[in-house]
């Protein structure tokens, strides 16, 4: 419970205390703690060290009543040594450990213990101290970034509540450093990527991978002295075991053999391409990327890890867009899983998190303004017979009394250069671009998850085609997952499709949906995954920690 004094009073009362016990520096603490936050002046350390969360500070000692943090009885406490071991370590969380004052921690540490009755920097310890404390627990519970500064498409936020109330609660209640290594984003996903960012580290301290040699693409079964180099790449990384090769005995090192086909298929796997262990342009890129820049992936995606919600829900549909795949999952078990195309890189799928509530069984399309200027119109000039053929009607204006014109009728070449005028809308059909389902979480973007009748993108390795929204595989399957079974919930989903009627139907349930950016992982199964990075996020990211100025992004935001 805090005091209902006023500041200028606890300064004369604390004042007066020091005074007539004649306190030593250390004593003179809690005067000098008040007198700081009555000022609300910026303070001017010797160490030159600026504060990062000076409100955060203040707004903890006056919950505190002026009170030390970190020492007790005139002594530094345990609880001081413990924090900065703690921050002694961030850079194993990709967050860089200078950033909480470290340097001068250590020495203002080293001149408390060569004299602590004379120790005269008491002061600037005890604040230094509780900054990186709030810096750190920030940095773990929302990010180091603000997201948007990163992604103007990034909606995937936490938020931290009240942090120096749940600081100061922790400090009385003597478990601070326990809660602020509970502050962490999904323990077990963040610590296994703290610890992949650390056996990159340690790889990269000793050598790091080689490269392999441009050249024609490698094959099984052939003999090319490119392939010394690519086992070597392999074992490197932990792809393969080192094999035992004996050229006295007539074994041939240059030999792309079966334990080397295992191994590459294994290292496509893990980077999201083709298992046909075949080693072509796209999996040389994928060997050759240096070890520093894997380094920096994986701080990138910690960071974002900082950013994500970790309550997702009980039951929930995710959908990761580098790796260009959705699942559904039911209390933390995979209950489906399927391939997607998302949108292309100057038309990106955003990270936000929904409610999906209905889905729309035969839709119509009502094509965005944009898409028809940018997208179709040389279509219909081209082939004017495309419009009737794909099923669009072409309307006036966007009014539900709107009548439908004749598109023969148009001269689309006069069309050009201008705001394209007319509304099209796509019948329901074999031609719709959403195919016979979509999968309505109204949010922002007007982004929605659909069938589509383009298959043969569902087979490419790198999906990035759609014009924001998200393509699935296997809708049909997914609309069954939520809706549940006809026995309970009376719906017949194939004679609805069968009717070609546009037909809404809300789910039992709203369901949360999470559109995720993740290019780097370690799975179920402990092994590293690495996806491309499509949109160039790990890059803006990795600017950002370099502390360069970020230009603002070419994005076309589309409806679909």
């Amino acid at each position: 419970m805090t005091s209902v004094l006023p500041r200028w009073t606890w300064c004369c009362i604390l004042s007066l205390w020091v005074t007539m016990t004649q306190a030593s520096p250390i004593a003179g603490l809690p005067s000098q703690l008040l007198e700081w936050a009555a000022a609300g002046q910026p303070l001017s350390f010797p160490s030159q060290q600026k504060m990062l969360h000076p409100a955060e500070v203040r707004q903890i000692y006056d919950m505190s009543l002026y009170k030390p943090v970190w020492f007790a009885d005139e002594t530094l406490t345990e609880r001081a040594y413990a924090l900065v071991r703690t921050l002694e370590h961030t850079d194993q969380e990709g967050l860089p450990s200078q950033r909480y004052h470290t340097a001068v921690l250590s020495e203002l540490l080293g001149q408390y213990q060569a004299g602590p009755e004379t120790f005269g920097r008491a002061f600037e310890l005890e604040l230094l101290l509780t900054d990186a404390m709030v810096a750190l627990s920030s940095d773990r519970l929302t990010g180091r970034f603000d997201p948007r500064s990163i992604d103007s498409v990034w909606r995937e936020e936490r938020t931290s509540g009240e942090l120096a109330p749940r600081l100061y609660q922790a400090i009385a209640e003597d478990r601070l450093l326990e809660d602020m290594g509970a502050m962490v984003p999904t323990p077990e996903v963040y610590q296994g990527l703290s610890q992949l960012l650390t056996d990159l580290r340690e790889t990269e301290a000793q050598g790091g991978w080689p490269m392999v040699s441009y050249g024609p693409t490698l094959r099984p079964g052939q003999s090319d002295s490119r392939v010394i180099e690519l086992r070597r790449r392999l074992i490197a990384s932990g792809d393969m075991e080192r094999p035992v090769i004996d050229t006295s005995a007539g074994d041939d090192e240059t030999l792309f053999d079966e334990a080397l086909v295992k191994a590459v298929r294994f290292f496509q796997e893990r980077h999201g391409l083709k298992p046909d262990a075949i080693v072509g342009k796209e999996t040389l890129a994928m060997l050759n990327t240096p070890i520093s820049e894997r380094i920096e992936q994986v701080r990138s995606n910690l960071e974002r890890r900082r950013w994500t919600p970790t309550n997702l829900g009980d039951r929930y549909v995710v959908v990761n867009i580098a790796d260009y795949r959705l699942d559904l999952v039911d209390h933390g078990r995979t209950e489906l899983s399927m391939r997607v195309v998302v949108g292309k890189p100057y038309r990106r799928t955003p990270a936000f998190s929904g409610l999906m509530t209905y889905l729309v069984v035969n839709p119509q399309w009502e094509v965005p303004t944009q898409i028809a200027e940018e997208d179709m119109l040389e279509r219909f000039i081209e082939d004017p017979e495309f419009i009737s053929k794909m099923g669009f009607r072409v309307y006036k204006g966007w009014g539900r009394e709107e009548a439908a014109l004749d598109p023969e009728t148009i001269n689309w070449e006069e069309v050009k250069g201008g705001k394209f005028p007319y509304r099209l809308q796509q019948a329901a059909g074999p031609m719709n671009a959403l195919g016979r389902i979509k999968f309505m979480f109204p949010n922002e973007f007007n982004v929605y998850l659909h069938d589509t009748p383009s298959r043969s993108l569902f087979y490419k390795s790198q999906r990035a085609f759609s014009s924001g929204c998200i393509r699935l595989e296997r809708p049909l399957e997914l609309a069954a997952a939520l809706i549940g079974s006809k026995r309970k919930t009376g719906i017949e989903l194939d004679k609805i499709l069968a009717s070609g009627e546009p037909t809404t139907l809300r789910l039992p349930s709203p369901v949360p949906v999470h559109l995720q950016y993740w290019t780097a992982w370690m799975d179920d199964s402990g092994v590293a995954q690495f996806r491309k990075d499509v949109y160039g996020r790990d890059a803006r990211l990795q600017m950002a920690f370099e502390g360069k100025t970020l230009a603002p992004e070419d994005n076309e935001w589309l409806e679909h």
